[in-house]
């Protein structure tokens, strides 16, 4: 519990990086939509306009940034594109649950708002399972719960 240490009206939740970080799933290749460009500027993250470009299979960015903003999109210090955990369309409808802010190397991320299950239990994560298991076992679940490591 001490780990979700801010509350909303929803209830308590700490704040995690909002990139994908572990998984067969996690990388631009394996799911193309959700690599795309977020403007972040003040503590605050927006959706920039956007067009998917069937052709090249990515987003093609249709403004710049505003005074100050930057442009964060989910790549690794050492250069690996990964993707963000949630698409477009989801990011866009939850908005209020995100943040940008620097990490540990001052490095601006995306946040989101991470809260314990219903059942009081954290959520299992690809992380554990590559701990668990290691790095070329797979696991399959059904979609709405994936989980690969």
């Amino acid at each position: 519990m001490a780990r979700y240490s801010e509350e909303d009206s929803i209830g308590k939740f700490e704040w995690v990086n909002f990139r994908k970080h572990g998984g067969v799933e996690a990388t631009r290749a394996a799911r193309p939509k959700m690599f795309y460009p977020i403007f972040a500027k003040d503590n605050k993250a927006r959706l920039p306009e956007i067009e998917w470009n069937i052709t090249t299979n990515s987003w093609v960015l249709l403004e710049s940034p505003l005074g100050g903003e930057e442009i964060i999109i989910p790549v690794t210090e050492a250069g690996n594109e990964l993707r963000w955990k949630w698409g477009v369309e989801s990011f866009s409808r939850e908005i209020t649950h995100f943040i940008s802010r620097p990490d540990q190397s001052g490095r601006t991320c995306v946040h989101i708002k991470s809260r314990m299950s219903s059942k009081g239990m954290l959520p299992v994560t690809t992380n554990l399972l590559t701990k668990l298991f290691g790095g070329n076992c797979r696991f399959f679940f059904s979609e709405s719960t994936t989980a690969c490591c």
